[in-house]
């Protein structure tokens, strides 16, 4: 990731002095553990039938050869929206959600838990919440 920090701006994926990532940061380690080179194909709509404006949606092959597809949705609204996969059965799958109390937050929370380096520097595992099959 290249990122330009212009004069006096607040734009570092660290915090200086003490070095705590900020929320960019964050995004960046899950993306490189979750998502893969190969960009698919995707088709959104809303249940009215339009597309959804505020909801942006990506695909792409897992990293590890033959692990599954990632899809990260992005959510721009402040109303929740439902993701669902049409034909597809999600059981097996796991759903990592990012979440901020704002667009500005310094903390970005993981499944309702904030990010944080261990003490030794060591990054959290991301497990993931289990999503449940059709229903």
């Amino acid at each position: 990731m290249v990122r330009w920090n212009l004069s006096g701006a607040d734009y570092a994926l660290l915090r200086a002095p003490d070095l705590e990532p900020n929320p960019d940061w964050w995004v960046d380690v899950l993306w490189r553990r979750l998502v893969g080179s190969e960009v698919l194909d995707v088709t959104v709509s809303h249940a009215d039938g339009g597309s959804p404006a505020l909801l942006d949606v990506f695909a792409h092959r897992a990293p590890a050869p033959g692990t599954g597809i990632t899809v990260v949705a992005a959510n721009r609204s402040v109303h929740p929206f439902v993701v669902g996969f049409g034909d597809t059965d999600p059981s097996g799958g796991r759903c990592w959600r990012l979440d901020a109390d704002d667009l500005s937050s310094r903390e970005l929370r993981l499944d309702g838990t904030p990010l944080r380096l261990g003490t030794d520097g060591a990054l959290p595992d991301p497990s993931g919440t289990p999503l449940a099959g059709p229903t």
